[in-house]
Parts: structure tokens; C-alpha cells; sequence
């Protein structure tokens, strides 16, 4: 694992080091990038990776600013709510432009194999 945890340290500080320059991934203008990148920095902050944050305060700040978002206050709301935008859970499943096609999802029927670990 410690190779991974230097990896894992070594793109954060990358993206620490954009972060300095500017409030966004992508220049001064929040994107789809800055939602992916919440995902990432919440999934690390979650596992333990405090001495990641604490070292590189800029990932901090910007999940902070990211999260002071008015759209992303409003998420978490109605994630603690359950509400789904005023659809109930039948509206969302129903898709009456698709009824009667075959299913477009593939299906294979041999079990994935386990990925071994580099050796």
C-alpha cells in the first residue's frame, strides 16, 4: 500500500498545485470536473487521508468551496429528505418511449474473473 499512498499523494499535490492558481479545475468556472473531482477528495477525506489534506491545504479549501454551493446545499437536502424532484419512484423507472424494445444492456454469462494483485 505504500506505493499507492505515494501515488495517491502525488496526484493530489498535482491538483493542489492547479488549485493554487485558481478557484475551479477548469479556470475560474465551476464544471462537471469539480463535481468528479468532490467525489474523489470525499472518498479520501472518508478512507482517513487527513495528512493529505493537512499537507496540502488548497484540496481542503476547495472541497469546502464546493461545498458551500448553493446547489450542492440544496443535494444534500434532498438526499436527507428522499425527495426525488417531485417524481415518485414509478415515474422515474418509466420510460414509455422504450416499452416493448429489447433491453440494450449486454449481458455476459461467464463470471468476471478476480484481479490478482501486482506482484
Amino acid at each position: 500500500m505504500p506505493r499507492i499512498s505515494s501515488e495517491v499523494k502525488n496526484h493530489f499535490g498535482y491538483i493542489s498545485g492547479a488549485l493554487a492558481e485558481r478557484d475551479y479545475l477548469v479556470g475560474n468556472s465551476f464544471s462537471a470536473a469539480d463535481i468528479q473531482m468532490s467525489f474523489v477528495l470525499e472518498a479520501a477525506r472518508l478512507t482517513g487521508a487527513q495528512e493529505v489534506f493537512q499537507s496540502l491545504p488548497n484540496l481542503g479549501t476547495y472541497l469546502e468551496r464546493l461545498h458551500a454551493r448553493p446547489a450542492h446545499q440544496r443535494a444534500l437536502q434532498r438526499g436527507r429528505l428522499g425527495d426525488t424532484g417531485g417524481q415518485d419512484k414509478r415515474q422515474r423507472l418509466t420510460r414509455p418511449h422504450l416499452e416493448g424494445r429489447p433491453s440494450q444492456v449486454h449481458r455476459t454469462s461467464a463470471p468476471l474473473e478476480p484481479l490478482e494483485p501486482p506482484g
